[in-house]
């Protein structure tokens, strides 16, 4: 049976071929199929995922938030260009890394126990890719989401680099916050259930944030064509809505006096 709400920390609970990850009863925080374990289970995994679009072999991956695994398992084993570091706040959760089959530590992969601003501080690698998907028992912390937390990780990304971060609640005042770190190289992408939304951010205001999934076909031959393409698609689609705004707003600017009425 699961623990109630009133438990202190992380716990598993098994369904069928479903082993999951909570911190309290209302919520799941990752979720694994036994039979299929690197089968991306959630909408927002696959669509964070989607880095691959805009770099399919990177070099460096760095993740904040390790929960069940679901993300450092996929592209340990399906990235295969990548060196990827987790960093996560709970030793408890990092306790649980064999029961969600992550791999021990090696020269590819590696799980470090603390704050993950702190780490993203403090590091002075370049990272071509940045994943955040980092919370606790109530929800999403301050400090991963702050304004120095944000410029932060743009300075610390290599030139091109890309961040993709999972939100919830506060999902606006982060996304302000990260426009005002990346410029304009953002895109906003809402899951398709639940209140998740991926935020994708790329360093440096020229670069392009349109999918180019024939690049990553040739490179992994179809390694991710089970959720790819559609992911390829949404992204693609909020880029052109995206551009669609901006150019109405541009055509519409010269109209409107300053007092607001049309000229």
């Amino acid at each position: 049976m699961p623990p109630s709400s009133a438990h202190s920390g992380p716990y598993i609970a098994e369904f069928g071929d479903s082993r999951s990850l909570h911190f309290d009863h209302r919520t799941i925080q990752s979720s694994m199929c036994m039979s299929d374990p690197l089968s991306l289970e959630f909408d927002y995994i696959r669509m964070m995922m989607g880095f691959l679009l805009f770099n399919p072999k990177p070099g460096i991956i760095d993740m904040i938030g390790l929960g069940g695994g679901s993300l450092a398992k996929y592209c340990y084993y399906r990235v295969p260009s990548s060196v990827i570091t987790a960093v996560e706040i709970s030793r408890e959760v990092i306790a649980l890394r064999s029961r969600f089959f992550i791999p021990e530590d090696n020269r590819r992969l590696k799980v470090l126990w603390g704050d993950g601003a702190d780490y993203r501080r403090q590091d002075r690698r370049r990272a071509d890719v940045l994943l955040v998907d980092g919370f606790d028992i109530n929800g999403q912390p301050p400090q991963l989401c702050s304004q120095e937390f944000y410029e932060d990780c743009y300075f610390h990304l290599a030139p091109g680099g890309i961040l993709v971060a999972n939100l919830w609640e506060k999902h606006q005042l982060c996304v302000n916050r990260l426009r005002k770190a990346f410029g304009n190289a953002i895109v906003v992408v809402q899951t398709e259930r639940g209140d998740n939304r991926a935020v994708f951010a790329r360093k440096g205001s020229n670069r392009s944030l349109s999918p180019d999934y024939e690049a990553v076909r040739l490179v992994h031959g179809g390694r991710h064509a089970g959720f790819l393409p559609q992911v390829a698609e949404r992204i693609a689609k909020q880029v052109a809505r995206r551009k669609l705004i901006t150019e109405i707003g541009k055509a519409l600017s010269p109209a409107i006096q300053p007092n607001g009425a049309a000229a």
